[in-house]
């Protein structure tokens, strides 16, 4: 399987069905979710627990504000970590360097 993503990367999450708040936001891809993940609340107030297939997942890490999630009943919290599925994430890496063209011929106006 072919992953998006890789650790160290910064990328920008591309959809996110339950929780529409990340669309857009940059993060930088921390390490690969091996099946449980403890995260904090920005604030330091609430926790959750992530579990599940470890399959093309990432724990990613934003700035201050943190990332949003969705509880269940709906509630928006923030974290400073998070696990994210791979296929929401688009990469954000340098371009090649250009080739670098040279001449003799000198330009007039």
């Amino acid at each position: 399987m072919t992953l998006n993503c890789k650790v160290g990367d910064l990328a920008i999450v591309v959809r996110a069905t339950h929780t529409p708040e990340m669309v857009g936001l940059v993060v930088r891809v921390v390490a690969p979710f091996c099946g449980e993940f403890q995260c904090r609340s920005v604030c330091g107030m609430s926790h959750s627990v992530w579990r599940g297939a470890a399959s093309a997942s990432w724990v990613v890490e934003s700035g201050q504000h943190g990332i949003p999630s969705r509880s269940l009943e709906g509630g928006l919290f923030y974290y400073k970590q998070r696990v994210v599925m791979d296929a929401i994430l688009r990469p954000i890496r340098p371009l090649d360097e250009p080739e670098t063209i040279t001449t003799d011929d000198e330009v007039t106006a």
